[in-house]
């Protein structure tokens, strides 16, 4: 099946909980009350393959009028298959299309998410800073992409 990419509405929560709320979240209800935050400010992306096999969440304007990519998963099945970039391209699409105050879209992980790292910097983002042990004693450092 060719990948889709569509915003989440109603209709995706009872398979989005099933897919995510072991891989993502630590309970069903957790992934649940994500899953409606989300919809409401329509910020919920999910790829869609034979399965919802992946998403990525934003909030708008988050400092300094960014747009900051919050979470982005793909299910173990999909990975390094090229479907983080599909999503982190329809991400980077919606921060264009929204045309913030800022010229920059912003994401963070942790200091030992090497994967994540890898595909932040492979993808073109910049290490604009670290905050010290800011999730859980970890330093995490935050990523700026150029929407211009």
């Amino acid at each position: 099946m060719k990948p889709i990419i569509l915003l989440a509405t109603k209709e995706y929560q009872k398979e989005f909980v099933n897919q995510f709320s072991t891989v993502y979240f630590e309970t069903t209800q957790e992934a649940k009350n994500y899953f409606n935050a989300h919809i409401k400010t329509k910020t919920l992306y999910i790829l869609f393959l034979d399965v919802q096999a992946g998403f990525f969440a934003y909030a708008r304007e988050y400092s300094h009028y960014a747009n900051y990519l919050e979470d982005i998963c793909v299910l173990p099945d999909y990975r390094r298959k090229g479907y983080a970039k599909l999503l982190l391209d329809k991400f980077i699409q919606q921060a264009k299309r929204e045309q913030t105050k800022n010229t920059i879209a912003l994401s963070s992980t942790h200091k030992n998410n090497t994967v994540s790292i890898h595909m932040y910097e492979s993808y073109g983002f910049k290490k604009i800073g670290v905050l010290k042990k800011l999730h859980y004693g970890i330093d995490e450092i935050f990523y700026g992409y150029e929407l211009l």
